[in-house]
């Protein structure tokens, strides 16, 4: 029997529908996001075995990144079309096939064909968002939200931490280094395969059931393919985008660079740097769902309002940091001002998405799907801000940081604009789409 959307966050509960999809969802986004950053702690060894020019290492970041700006819209349409459930363990299969194909890699070429495919990955945050946002009621959207992508992002640092002691595993297998890097990647590869069975077994896509039975039923009306244009053409999507690329584009993209930056600005090893990076990733455990509790509390206070003002806070402080990374010559306080914007993209991602699900609910997939892209957007941007020996002198960090409070600055215009089409903080999300309607 359903329980209905759940009202609060019962992490020690595995039996309701709302609750085993939080934890089978945020498993599935952990591996995701591992697999996407898998690669990326071990570009210094592609770098020496391929023997790769500065302009491919260039092209090698933003390729992973580049390719999920495309996959997140098209991936939340089809999640408002055919429900999360089929959606992610489609997307599980997909994202293991360039780790599995690592292997083949023997020139460039092969190498990024591979990155690109696997940005496809990182279109598992959309089916996140989705499927923890119809599972949660308004109250609680954006704690249950933030917590399932926080628990998840913590794949990427982990990536950074744990690749290296596999690629030392595959070593002391009997593999050379200049080999090694491309066997890494199989286990984690295998992994996601494994979860798409788990998540095909034991999730739904409603509380109510299944969407795509509740559809031939008459319960659940799926909205017309026009609607993902539709919500191009309302700003405060357009602005909220351009935000979270600010937070959560700028996080993977010093995510990716994290290694590379640490090792050579520093002289760091590649163990210890990608400690660093791990630790940068690592505060997601924490700093997501703190974003996203805080962004409820705002909203009960201030409703929409209120979740994108404290959305500006956050953006303000860590372009703020940012700008002081810029001027910083010892190792020490890099670290230490590094993982503290960790802290912050974390927590302004989070606050994005307490207030994504609430702006058109009735198409909230796609509209998960317009801001994820804008965060890749984000990274692209950021990562190309990085690139050409700029991330070494500082200055990338000192641009990225002033466009990120640029944006902050543009929150008034959000509030300003009339914010009809979202959802009363006391009332549930609603089930039945009408045919005919489409983002207001």
């Amino acid at each position: 029997m359903s329980t209905g959307p759940a009202t609060a966050l019962r992490l020690r509960d595995f039996s309701s529908p709302p609750m085993r999809a939080f934890h089978v969802t945020w498993i599935a986004f952990f591996l995701c996001f591992f697999a996407w950053f898998a690669t990326a702690p071990l570009l210094p060894l592609a770098r020496e075995a391929l023997a790769l020019t500065q302009a491919q290492m260039d092209a090698l970041l933003v390729a992973s990144l580049a390719t999920t700006i495309v996959a997140r819209p098209v991936v939340g349409w089809i999640c408002d079309r055919v429900g999360p459930r089929r959606t992610y363990t489609a997307l599980l299969v997909i994202a293991a096939v360039p780790l599995l194909c690592m292997p083949l890699v023997d020139r460039y070429e092969i190498l990024l064909a591979l990155r690109l495919l696997n940005g496809l990955a990182g279109a598992s945050f959309v089916v996140t968002s989705v499927h923890t946002a119809r599972m949660f009621a308004p109250n609680c959207v954006g704690t249950a939200s933030a917590t399932a992508a926080g628990w998840g992002n913590l794949g990427g640092g982990v990536a950074h931490l744990v690749m290296p002691s596999l690629l030392g595993l595959v070593i002391a297998l009997g593999a050379d280094e200049a080999w090694g890097w491309r066997y890494a990647t199989l286990i984690p590869g295998v992994a996601l395969l494994a979860w798409s069975l788990v998540y095909f077994t034991f999730t739904q896509d409603l509380p109510e059931g299944d969407q795509l039975a509740l559809t031939r039923e008459g319960k659940y009306v799926r909205p017309p393919p026009k609607a993902l244009l539709a919500l191009g053409r309302d700003p405060r999507v357009w602005l909220l985008a351009l935000q979270y690329g600010a937070c959560f584009g700028v996080e993977i993209a010093l995510e990716n660079a994290a290694t590379l930056f640490f090792r050579d600005r520093f002289a760091l090893s590649l163990a210890t740097a990608g400690v660093v990076a791990g630790c940068f990733g690592g505060v997601n455990i924490f700093a997501r769902a703190l974003g996203g509790w805080l962004g409820d509390r705002a909203g009960g206070r201030a409703g929409l309002r209120g979740r994108l003002a404290l959305l500006a806070i956050v953006l303000t402080v860590e372009g703020a940091a940012l700008v002081r990374l810029s001027t910083l010559q010892s190792v020490e306080g890099a670290v230490v001002v590094f993982v503290s914007i960790g802290l912050f993209v974390a927590m302004g991602a989070g606050a994005t998405y307490a207030a994504v699900p609430l702006l058109h609910p009735k198409t909230m997939g796609a509209v998960s799907g317009w801001v994820g892209a804008g965060g890749n957007l984000g990274a692209v941007a950021a990562a190309v801000a990085l690139g050409s020996g700029r991330m070494l002198d500082g200055s990338a960090f000192l641009t990225i940081g002033i466009g990120t409070i640029a944006l902050a600055a543009l929150t008034p215009i959000v509030i300003a604009i009339d914010s009809k089409a979202t959802v009363p903080e006391s009332e549930p999300m609603p089930l039945p789409v009408p045919a005919d309607d489409v983002a207001e």
